[in-house]
């Protein structure tokens, strides 16, 4: 009984071992994967906050960073459609901004783990409180003015903007729309999102309590032979 124990301890142990640094080294890679995303063509929306940062840098412009809920927040709905991809917008976008969108949507699993987590750090970072919200940022970061949906179409939006860029301290969001729906559906979605280490660790200890459990049944069924044969 000493042995298989001694061999059943054994084998945990080297399970340990190369399950668990293989699978952070795995997720570490799979990460950086997803993660590489190059300076999109000029006008087009990119993902990555760093990529967005250092084509902002390059080009000297300022970042429009879009905070949505694309699949599930009806004035997010009505920016997109009535504003963001008209002509009008995407033309003064593409010599004179850096798109960033950072979408919140209903269904969270469906973006990769590196996109929800940084979102979630972003939307702290900013302190966004409802959807939409865009905010131009620096190349470094910081906050130059807040905005949000405007009604009246591209063009009177496009004049908006262009009157935040000539005078940056600060805006106040137009549209704080949805923020108690928005509070919900991101911020419980995005808290109970887990990494795949912690799932494959998480997997690992349900393994060793079963593990444990089966050596337990098997010293009581040697111990009551034992005694019987005593």
């Amino acid at each position: 009984m000493r042995t298989l124990f001694r061999a059943c301890t054994a084998l945990l142990l080297l399970l340990g071992w190369l399950v668990v640094p293989n699978a952070f080294s795995q997720t570490e890679a799979s990460m950086d994967a997803e993660m590489v995303q190059t300076s999109g063509p000029v006008g087009e929306w990119l993902e990555n906050y760093d990529v967005a940062l250092q084509q902002a840098d390059a080009e000297g412009k300022p970042v429009f960073a879009l905070f949505t809920g694309s699949d599930w927040c009806s004035w997010c709905m009505k920016f997109e459609s009535e504003i963001l991809k008209q002509q009008g917008f995407l033309s003064f976008a593409r010599e004179h901004l850096v798109l960033l969108k950072l979408d919140y949507p209903s269904k969270p699993d469906r973006q990769p783990d590196w996109i929800v987590e940084q979102n979630r750090r972003l939307k702290e970072r900013y302190g966004i409180r409802g959807y939409p919200t865009a905010v131009l940022l620096s190349a470094e970061g910081e906050v130059v003015a807040t905005s949000g949906y405007l009604p009246r179409g591209a063009m009177p939006y496009v004049a908006h903007l262009r009157g935040l860029l000539r005078t940056p301290p600060q805006g106040t969001p137009l549209v704080d729309a949805d923020s108690d729906s928005a509070r919900k559906m991101s911020g419980s979605s995005h808290a109970d999102a887990e990494s795949r280490p912690l799932r494959i660790i998480r997997a690992l200890i349900v393994l060793s309590l079963l593990l444990f459990v089966v050596l337990v049944a098997l010293w009581a069924v040697a111990r009551s032979r034992k005694n019987g044969g005593g």
